[in-house]
């Protein structure tokens, strides 16, 4: 310190930047400078030159060495070059042979080991870097959480409101009902009171019938009124044809027959055989005098009725509205379905979790239909009846499931500007990086492109699948893998029965078509991600089945012939009609050594040409065909008779 006093302030600022290039990378960030100093070394485009300059302005500098830790990769530095580090390392710079010409005078640097600078300068970038990418996390994560709590907070009200709107809606759906079978049962206690006072003669069944008329007019919903006697015969109905049916195996007669109560009942639907309608019956016992069994009135409820006045409801195409009786017997659903008349949903939630309820929400997945809804039931107080409305999850979350998408849309847009404002500043901050990156971005877009060409060059421009080349490589690969694992390798040959006919007959645009139909149905039938298909040649399709034995593959390819003729392509020039296809079917097991990938195409082929010579549209594999019934021809004898112009052709 007893020297500083009498240098100059461009010598002392130098000394500081020579401490700094001397000490320690530990010291670094505690390593005192005047911002002057630092402030000269940004400006300079180089900062490690500028620190060199800065130890000696008069000295030249002829050549330098990076070092990359203690590898072997060096970089020449001459003047005027821009030497970009490597920021996830730590860098040495050694001044070597900064040596002066002979005529200069002045001290000669010896080796001079110079990270202080270099990694100031990275710590001053990195220190911005990192501030200016926390504050881009910081206000990317405040607008994430707040963008996910109001979704959240938006699909909770959702939830609260179709909870409230069900519920009231099955609640006033259940009063409804509940003042359909009310008046019914009025009406039943004054017909019934009526016969046990007048008796049912023919005089009183003619006034009776006068009052039923009165009566029904005013109720809509009331189908037929009958009165039955003691042995069961319907001695009076307002639906002629239901005069004289004996109703003893009802379950509404057998109810009043055993039970000694008047309170009416109501029985489960069913189908009128009068009327052929599906109806609820509610009914009321008729008593002697000595309150013996003398009969008994029903009244049918229509289930038209009720399905018309559901229909007017708004519960969305999966919605419904049904009843059922307390044990858990579908009484009346909406959409209606007669198949699902009187099931037995007593081991649904609203019957076993929710039992105690007189009414409540739950959700769970329909055992009718699959869907997934927002149930709501409502217990009737006075009769056996639970009212239930189900809401189906999907649709009735669409409104909120739209808002949702639309905030993501504003995040995405706040998100993009300030990600945009971030990268511009950190752009400013460490363009040499964003330099780097853009070159790393450009060799990974074309290694997307050559991918991409690659793909195009193995892709069938017909039938989208994968072409010659493409399945040569696949089955070579995976019968390596299979050979080396052990494991199994099937393959199936397709091919179109008489397709020179059916191009014969429709032209070949027609035939193309049919090859890719085709081809479409091939890539439905296998559904794994690692089997591939492939157009073979001409009408023929290829399919590779790693992993997979011979019934499996037998399965997959019964499945390709069953969907072909499904699609019921007409051609007039088969024997069947429609277009169909032969496949021959061989597996490769990986313990055999006998077996190349050429012989396992063969077997395929030779199971194919088995499959068309005993009359074609069937499966056939290799390990089932009699060396006798083969053809004398196979594919690769054909292919290479081809090539001379000579050889039989198949169909």
């Amino acid at each position: 310190m007893r020297h500083c006093a009498n240098l100059s302030p461009k010598q002392h600022e130098a000394r500081q930047i020579r401490a700094s290039c001397l000490a320690p990378v530990s010291e670094l960030r505690f390593q005192p400078l005047q911002k002057t100093a630092l402030q000269k070394i940004r400006h300079h485009c180089d900062p490690v030159r500028a620190c060199l300059r800065m130890l000696n302005p008069d000295q030249p500098i002829d050549r330098c060495t990076w070092h990359y830790d203690a590898t072997l990769w060096h970089a020449s530095l001459m003047p005027g070059l821009q030497v970009r580090p490597n920021a996830c390392r730590q860098w040495q710079l050694i001044a070597k042979g900064l040596s002066m010409a002979p005529e200069q005078s002045g001290p000669v640097f010896r080796k001079t080991r110079c990270t202080g600078s270099h990694l100031l300068w990275r710590q001053v970038l990195k220190r911005d870097l990192r501030l200016a990418s926390w504050l881009i996390f910081v206000v990317c994560a405040c607008v994430v959480m707040l963008m996910a709590w109001q979704a959240w907070t938006a699909r909770r009200n959702t939830l609260e409101n179709i909870q409230t709107s069900t519920i009231n809606l099955a609640g006033a759906l259940s009063t409804y009902t509940d003042g359909i079978f009310k008046q019914s049962e009025l009406m039943l206690i004054g017909l019934t009171e009526r016969v046990e006072r007048d008796g049912a003669g023919p005089e009183q069944i003619e006034r009776l019938r006068w009052v039923i008329a009165r009566e029904m007019g005013a109720l809509p919903q009331i189908g037929t009124v009958s009165l039955y006697n003691a042995d069961g015969i319907c001695t009076f109905s307002t639906n002629p044809k239901a005069i004289g049916v004996n109703s003893t195996q009802r379950e509404f007669f057998q109810h009043h027959l055993q039970t000694p109560d008047k309170a009416p009942y109501i029985g489960p639907t069913i189908r009128s055989r009068a009327s052929g309608e599906w109806v609820i019956s509610v009914s009321r016992r008729i008593n002697h005098p000595d309150s013996s069994f003398a009969g008994l009135m029903v009244v049918t409820i229509g289930v038209d009725h009720l399905l018309k006045f559901y229909s007017d409801i708004q519960v969305g195409k999966t919605g419904i509205i049904s009843l059922t009786s307390t044990a858990g017997q579908l009484r009346v659903r909406y959409p209606h379905l007669e198949a699902e008349i009187g099931r037995d949903l007593s081991s649904t939630p609203i019957f076993t979790s929710e039992r105690n309820r007189p009414s409540g929400t739950t959700q769970f997945v329909s055992r009718i239909d699959g869907v997934a809804r927002f149930y709501a039931f409502k217990r009737s107080a006075v009769y056996p009846i639970v009212t239930v409305v189900a809401l189906g999850q999907k649709e009735a979350m669409l409104d909120w499931l739209g808002q949702t998408k639309q905030s993501i849309l504003v995040m995405l847009v706040l998100l993009g500007l300030v990600v945009g404002l971030g990268i511009r500043l950190i752009g400013h901050i460490h363009s040499r990086i964003r330099a780097e990156d853009q070159l790393l971005d450009s060799q990974a877009a074309l290694i997307q492109l050559n991918q991409h060409l690659e793909f195009i060059a193995s892709e069938d421009k017909l039938t989208g699948l994968a072409n010659r080349r493409r399945f040569d490589q696949f089955l070579e690969v995976e019968f390596k893998r299979a050979r080396r694992e052990r494991s199994l390798l099937s393959l199936i040959l397709i091919d179109a029965d008489h397709f020179k006919r059916y191009n014969d007959h429709y032209g070949h645009l027609a035939g193309d078509e049919c090859l890719v139909a085709m081809a479409r149905v091939v890539e439905q039938c296998i559904r794994r991600p690692g089997d591939v298909a492939a157009r073979y040649g001409g009408e023929e399709i290829a399919v590779v089945l790693p992993g997979t034995d011979e019934s499996s593959a037998r399965q997959v390819a019964e499945n390709i012939l069953q969907a072909i003729r499904d699609e019921q392509i007409e051609h007039p020039a088969s024997p069947f009609g429609i277009v169909t296809v032969s496949l021959g079917v061989a597996t490769f097991v990986g313990t055999d050594r006998q077996l190349d990938q050429r012989s396992l195409i063969e077997l395929a082929d030779r199971a194919l040409y088995a499959a068309k010579s005993q009359g074609r549209n069937r499966v056939n594999v290799a390990s089932e065909i009699a060396t006798s019934t083969l053809p004398a021809w196979t594919r690769v004898k054909a292919s290479a008779d081809s090539q001379t112009g000579s050889g039989p052709t198949a169909e």
